[in-house]
């Protein structure tokens, strides 16, 4: 299918990223950099030679379904423990009304990531937790009104 939306990130939620950044580290031998992101923390995985989510570009040219991660802190361990994000490039206001047009909802508000693009939290109609990413390198936090 043509511009099918790409799985391109993983976020993992946790109320103490440093031990989960230890275990995965160990685990699967993932170098993780702790990166400020304009007032709070986020622990990066890096999946490609990119910072951009979902932009590595594999041998055929497509690119590659996941380009990496991210540890967030949280004040409590999020159920669902892993959310998958969907690379929908240009497309995430639409996105988001057609989502909850079909009896999903938005979880958060859409959040600008400075230099690299959107995202957003959602739920299918099961209530399965899942984001949307758009990328937009002219991604600003005054664009959102904050």
């Amino acid at each position: 299918m043509p511009n099918m939306p790409k799985a391109c990130y993983v976020s993992l939620s946790t109320p103490n990223p440093d031990a989960i950044k230890e275990f995965y580290q160990e685990l699967f031998g993932w170098n993780i950099i702790k990166k400020d992101m304009g007032g709070h923390s986020f622990w990066y995985i890096p999946g490609s030679d990119s910072w951009s989510m979902g932009r590595k570009s594999a041998p055929d040219g497509e690119d590659e379904a996941i380009s990496g991660g991210g540890i967030v802190q949280t004040s409590e361990i999020n159920s669902q423990g892993v959310t998958v994000y969907y690379n929908i490039d240009g497309k995430i206001d639409v996105c988001m009304a057609k989502a909850e047009s079909l009896g999903g909802s938005i979880t958060s508000p859409k959040m600008a990531i400075p230099g690299e693009g959107y995202l957003v939290k959602a739920k299918d109609p099961d209530g399965n937790l899942f984001g949307m990413w758009e990328n937009n390198k002219g991604a600003s936090k005054s664009d959102l009104g904050y």
